[in-house]
């Protein structure tokens, strides 16, 4: 699964393409590690975003947008 996410903070713009597995279970995880893949924005929007993206995309489900 691939989403990708823009995030535009103190005038700065930053895109992520980012790449889910996800098993025959429901788990989906990220292929690569979220800390190092967001290593570019700031501390405090990275703690955010990462928790963010942990809890969001749990389940394939949480990819389909109608």
């Amino acid at each position: 699964m691939k989403v990708s996410y823009i995030v535009i903070y103190g005038n700065k713009d930053y895109i992520f393409h980012l790449d889910y597995y996800c098993g025959e279970g429901k788990d989906c995880k990220p292929v690569q590690s979220l800390k190092v893949t967001l290593s570019v924005l700031p501390k405090d929007i990275r703690t955010y975003l990462t928790g963010y993206l942990t809890k969001k995309h749990k389940s394939r489900a949480s990819f389909h947008q109608e």
